[in-house]
This record gives structure tokens, C-alpha cells and sequence, in this order.
């Protein structure tokens, strides 16, 4: 039968599709925000282990001692 208008089991499909595909959109957008907070994490982490390894890495100043050096 072709009246023009939409059954309303289609309705209800078309409706399911709509709060499905809502749903999915959101969880995949909250999943990038994730992984970009995770991307800046990590750059921040590896600037702050970089600095920290030039600093360790650099000789000790005149009266400077490092860590252990004083014992006997």
C-alpha cells in the first residue's frame, strides 16, 4: 500500500537509528578527547623527562656534591 505516509514501525526504526548513531557519535568523540588529553600528557611528561635528564647530565659545580659522593 503506498500512501505516502510512513508506517510507524518504520518510524519507530528510523528513531532507534537516530538514538543509536547519537550514542556511538558521542562515545567516539569523548574516546578522541581522551586520547588527546593522553597525546598532552605524554608530550608534557617526555619535555619535563628531557630537562630533567639535561640537568642530571650536566658536571656538578665547584662545591656542588652529588648525592653519595661524602660518604666513606
Amino acid at each position: 500500500m503506498l500512501t505516502g505516509l510512513l508506517s510507524p514501525d518504520a518510524l519507530k526504526r528510523a528513531i532507534v537509528m537516530l538514538i543509536v548513531g547519537f550514542v556511538v557519535g558521542t562515545i567516539v568523540e569523548q574516546m578522541r578527547l581522551y586520547d588527546d588529553q593522553i597525546l598532552k600528557k605524554n608530550r608534557e611528561l617526555s619535555e619535563a623527562n628531557r630537562k630533567m635528564e639535561a640537568l642530571n647530565a650536566r658536571p656538578a659545580e665547584p662545591g656542588e656534591s652529588h648525592q653519595g659522593a661524602d660518604k666513606k
